[in-house]
């Protein structure tokens, strides 16, 4: 995790939030009990990305967003509405909604459906992670060696699908065996902040 430090004040300046409530020692009665076993010091954990994190704390500071390619619009929803924000915010100068609209809670149900039924979805997961922050770091060292050409590693490719044989075959039936599965996954991924698309054969994240 990444450490952000934000004014109190400016957190406290919007009481309605999850976050300045907690600073006050109020709302969920698990959270609250968490805070109160950290020591004074110690950062709030936000899973979120930091470049979500940085369009909350626009709201906090200009009472808009400004939201770039690095953020998903579901991501973003999903933070806004897991801290509290109201339920329209102004994002790149339009007013949007961010409470889940019913087709957003029927695809979420879904997903989450998917998600129970898929047996070692957790390691998979966070293997997967591992992997594509592994990828991005290398990335990000390899663009500070201007003496190397430009690589095109501005995204982790999973493959999940050949074209081999008369109908096809997914690479890794046992996890990523279904469409339905590779949407997930592609869900799962943006609510870390990634940017997901799909090609023919291949998951593409982009961060």
């Amino acid at each position: 995790h990444k450490v952000v430090k934000v004014p109190r004040e400016l957190i406290l300046s919007k009481p309605e939030t999850k976050l300045a409530q907690l600073l006050q020692g109020k709302g969920d009665a698990d959270d609250v009990e968490r805070m109160e076993k950290q020591a004074p010091s110690s950062p709030f954990i936000l899973e979120m990305s930091r470049d979500c994190f940085s369009c909350i704390l626009d709201w906090y500071r200009y009472g808009e967003m400004s939201r770039t390619s690095t953020v998903s619009t579901h991501e973003l929803g999903s933070a806004a509405r897991a801290l509290l924000l109201p339920e329209e915010v102004i994002v790149n100068g339009k007013k949007r909604k961010t409470a889940a609209t019913p087709a957003v809670k029927v695809a979420n149900d879904l997903v989450e459906d998917v998600i129970h039924k898929w047996k070692g979805f957790g390691g998979f997961f966070a293997k997967l992670l591992e992997d594509v922050e592994a990828h991005f770091k290398v990335m990000s060292d390899m663009k500070l060696d201007k003496d190397l050409p430009d690589l095109s590693l501005d995204e982790f490719v999973l493959p999940l699908w050949t074209e081999e044989g008369q109908t096809g075959v997914w690479l890794d039936a046992s996890n990523v065996g279904s469409g339905a599965r590779a949407r997930a996954l592609a869900l799962r991924l943006e609510e870390k902040g990634c940017n997901c698309s799909f090609s023919d054969t291949a998951l593409h994240v982009r961060r």
